[in-house]
């Protein structure tokens, strides 16, 4: 599988890392972009779910009830076809929101649950999770057509949000264990591979490149990178900035979408650290965009092409 911006990043190397940090407010051809091709995608604010509209760069709620009692409409993604959305509830529910009809569903509980994602090809879902009420968390794969649950990673990862990533074909999840090693698992076979050190890994749609933050105790050396499969590859990206947890990419594999640290000015007065600027970086040209900054901690989930 090839990429859009493979030839310019195997060329310009590392020479690439300081226009990376280059980034502007100005208007950008991704909001077009996504427009014509239907993108959407998918944050968390507040404990709720919404669509982060990319003409009007303003949050849309995607239809779901609020939830007042426990704020725990934390994590979710899209089904393959953009229509649905797996979410987490209540720290051990599953369910699924049909965008459409604006009806959910529960489909699984455990005694704990953190984060479900759903397979980019297959019927299919994984989420984090563990069976006891303490101890390390688990993967677990749930089937939609026999409504079983198989265990794929056993008491490996510690609670956390977006620790693992499907791979395109639905055949391999990569994740990240309680030591911060990078792993590639089989979903059908359990074995697996040691990737890299790393944290947050997530898996791009055309299957080539998985992207990752750097673990460092040195913050100007803490970053991303992007390991292409193919080469072996590691290109690093936005090295020394504050960025939370993964990186999210777009659906052409292009774009990835994350959110920085900003305080803003209410942030200033009282000393809190916000996530609530989100930025769009373009592994072409290494052209950062800010695309919303309102305030609050934004948390991107998923980017999906929607086919109605």
């Amino acid at each position: 599988m090839t990429s859009r911006f493979e030839p310019i990043v195997l060329l310009l190397g590392l020479t690439l890392v300081a226009r990376l940090t280059a980034c502007t407010d100005s208007p950008n051809p991704l909001q077009q972009h996504g427009q014509d091709e239907g993108w959407r995608i998918l944050v968390q604010a507040g404990g709720e779910l919404y669509f982060l509209d990319l003409g009007s760069t303003s949050l849309r709620p995607i239809g779901l009830e609020p939830d007042n009692a426990d704020h725990s409409h934390r994590s979710g993604s899209f089904d393959p076809t953009g229509t649905k959305v797996v979410f987490t509830q209540q720290w051990n529910s599953v369910a699924l929101f049909d965008l459409a009809t604006k009806q959910a569903e529960t489909i699984l509980k455990l005694p704990y649950i953190d984060d479900a994602r759903w397979s980019h090809n297959r019927d299919e879902i994984a989420l984090e999770g563990r069976s006891a009420s303490d101890g390390k968390c688990d993967i677990y794969v749930y089937s939609l057509l026999n409504r079983k649950t198989t265990l794929v990673v056993d008491k490996q990862l510690e609670r956390g949000y977006e620790l693992f990533s499907w791979a395109p074909d639905g055949t391999e999840i990569v994740y990240e264990d309680s030591n911060s090693d990078i792993w590639i698992v089989n979903v059908k076979t359990r074995e697996r591979r040691r990737l890299d050190h790393g944290r947050f890994p997530t898996w791009s749609p055309n299957g080539r490149y998985i992207a990752y933050r750097v673990t460092s105790e040195y913050p100007k050396l803490l970053g991303y990178i992007v390991f292409d499969l193919q080469t072996q590859h590691k290109q690093p990206i936005l090295v020394g900035e504050d960025v939370l947890n993964a990186l999210v990419w777009s659906p052409d594999s292009r774009y990835v979408i994350f959110s920085r640290l900003s305080r803003g000015v209410w942030g200033t007065l009282i000393g809190a650290e916000y996530w609530g600027d989100l930025y769009v970086l373009d592994l072409a040209s290494g052209t950062q965009n800010r695309i919303y900054g309102h305030g609050g901690t934004i948390v991107p989930l998923d980017w999906s092409k929607r086919r109605l």
